[in-house]
């Protein structure tokens, strides 16, 4: 498959996934395998890029068989922030740019709602607040210790707090549960779950 005809949902994946790994508590994901629609990676490393002004920007580099990928967010890894990726694959360069500081510029697929919401919960809101919150949770694991002194005060930032009621590997599958007590409509407050499979979300109960 060549890069064109690559949808542009499987290079939002891969740092989803990565993820997931970071978030084992058995260990670190530096130098194992993530599946993509592009070939095997192996995570290498992640910087953090801060400009006076601008949001800070982390860059995440893997390798490949035949060349490297880059996914680059704002601020953290969350489906709702990729700023734009870049795929080098035996001398081809596929470059997407999925948003920009200033709004919104591609539809994410991989940050979509999923059916069933409650009346009166904002995804963007309710969703933003776990990717950010597993974000820093998951990513001190797979940088050094200054850049996760980094997300250790983002974490404060989240509009909720949420509890990981399940971590599972099942094969190859990645299984994830978080919950919090959400503020929802007229009613006083819900206790929300999402579930993640493989960094995806993957459904969600009240």
């Amino acid at each position: 498959m060549s890069g064109s005809e690559i949808p542009r949902s499987s290079f939002e994946k891969p740092s989803l996934y990565l993820l997931s790994l970071l978030l084992n508590p058995d260990g670190a994901a530096s130098g194992q395998s993530i599946p993509s629609d592009f070939g095997t990676l192996t995570f290498r490393k992640m910087d953090l890029l801060q400009e006076r002004g601008r949001i800070p920007q982390l860059v995440l580099d893997y390798e490949l068989a035949g060349g490297s990928f880059q996914a680059v967010y704002f601020g953290h890894v969350s489906p709702f922030k990729l700023h734009r990726t870049e795929l080098k694959h035996n001398g081809a360069v596929v470059k997407h740019v999925f948003s920009e500081a200033a709004g919104g510029h591609i539809h994410m697929e991989t940050a979509l709602p999923p059916s069933g919401l409650p009346q009166g919960l904002d995804w963007k809101i309710v969703a933003g607040s776990l990717c950010l919150w597993r974000a820093c949770v998951g990513l001190p694991s797979g940088c050094d210790k200054s850049l996760g002194k980094y997300f250790s005060k983002m974490k404060s930032v989240s509009r909720y707090q949420w509890t990981n009621d399940r971590f599972e590997i099942q094969d190859s599958n990645i299984l994830e549960t978080w919950s919090s007590d959400i503020p929802c409509g007229e009613a006083e407050c819900i206790n929300f779950s999402i579930f993640f499979a493989n960094g995806l979300i993957a459904g969600i109960s009240f």
